[in-house]
């Protein structure tokens, strides 16, 4: 398993430890500090739930994800319970661990107030109406940074003080001819925050207090990553660092069609063969054409799942997906959870105080017709 793990972490600017029992794992955390514990419960010696109590106790920060061959409810729900923040059974999904990994660091360093190239660069909110710009920047960021999603200005305050942004990208080209609501709302709930306005041709955008940039549209997402990078000094971060213009034409394509297109499609849209593509986009981008389209749709899906009441398999259809079924394997396999589950998480509570009053008007009309 220690081969195993740093095989999948190979390509990530992280400091790997392997020990092979709870007690010497204790003795390291007593002598340094560590962003996130890979814990197996099977262990010579004490057992992996004692271990999990006894570091909680030592570290209390230090983010512990179980990765373990037992697929019980019992262990998984005590292992909650002692403070792990997740529980990953064997086998899983490469890309899985990596996703909760690089959320433990984020949580990590936000806790302890720090960055450090073992960390994630940056916290991003993108808002606008666009589904398809939304799910595009979010699959691209959300490879090293932590990315927040909404559609409008006023869900964007709802989330005001319960994270904390490092840059907004805000795109008002589908805003009509008066998007001074958005341009207004976010500076002056986020007015230290840099702004990336995605605007179009005519608009005008207000510059507000802090550093700010507008990107006219036709829409470059090269340069939109590369704005970023020079507002947060981040070129040396991917995915800042290789985007060419082939990518970025790409993700443009994507933006517009990415719920019917197939890497045979994206090839065709930039004149080159689906093997060559194959190979530049992976360079630049770390990632298979294919799996950034799926990438895309799962961010569309999430952003459908978040801001409306259709059914799972209408959306799974609406982004590209075959069916309910298909939706739900890669939640389950990027995210930890189930379309159903995710929407009660992350469903803003005002949606879901609403539901809950109806939930009780009905159960009072059920009361009293019975």
């Amino acid at each position: 398993m220690h081969d195993t793990f740093e095989l999948i972490f190979s390509d990530k600017d992280y400091d790997f430890l392997g020990v092979c029992d709870g007690l010497e794992a204790l003795e390291v955390l007593r002598a340094r500090p560590a962003d996130v514990v890979l814990l197996d419960l099977l262990m010579p010696g004490i057992g992996g739930l004692e271990v999990l109590r006894r570091i909680k106790a030592l570290r209390p920060t230090t983010n512990v994800i179980v990765v373990s061959v037992i697929d019980q409810v019992r262990p998984a729900l005590e292992s909650l319970r002692l403070g792990a923040m997740d529980y990953l059974t064997k086998p899983f999904e490469e890309e899985q661990l990596q996703l909760l990994v690089r959320q433990a660091i984020a949580q990590t360093s936000a806790i302890n107030g720090r960055r450090s190239p073992a960390t994630i660069p940056a916290s991003f909110l993108i808002v606008g109406e666009q589904l398809g710009v939304r799910a595009t920047l979010a699959a691209a960021l959300g490879r090293c940074a932590t990315v927040s999603v909404v559609k409008t200005a006023a869900e964007a305050a709802r989330v005001f003080g319960k994270t904390r942004f490092d840059i907004i990208i805000a795109d008002v080209v589908a805003a009509g001819s008066n998007p001074d609501e958005t341009f207004v709302g976010l500076q002056a709930v986020f007015t230290d925050v840099p702004l990336i306005w995605i605007a179009s041709p005519r608009q005008q955008v207000p510059f507000g207090q802090g550093r700010c940039r507008v990107i006219r549209a036709p829409l470059d997402f090269a340069r939109v990553l590369a704005e970023a990078a020079s507002l947060f000094d981040l070129e040396h971060w991917p995915p800042f660092r290789n985007i060419g213009r082939i990518t970025s034409r790409v993700m443009t394509y994507l933006f517009e069609h990415f719920a019917e297109a197939s890497v045979e499609d994206m090839a065709q849209a930039v004149g080159w063969s689906p093997g060559h593509l194959c190979r530049v986009f992976r360079d630049e981008i770390g990632l298979a054409p294919k799996d950034f389209l799926n990438r895309v749709r799962l961010e569309a899906a999430k952003c459908l799942l978040r801001e409306t009441r259709e059914k799972v398999g209408a959306i799974a259809t609406t982004v590209g997906f075959y069916d309910a079924p298909h939706l739900a394997r890669l939640l389950r396999s990027y995210v930890g959870c189930t379309p159903r589950e995710y929407r009660l998480t992350d469903r803003p509570w005002v949606i879901l105080a609403a539901e809950f009053s109806t939930f009780l008007a009905d159960s009072f009309i059920c009361f009293a017709l019975t």
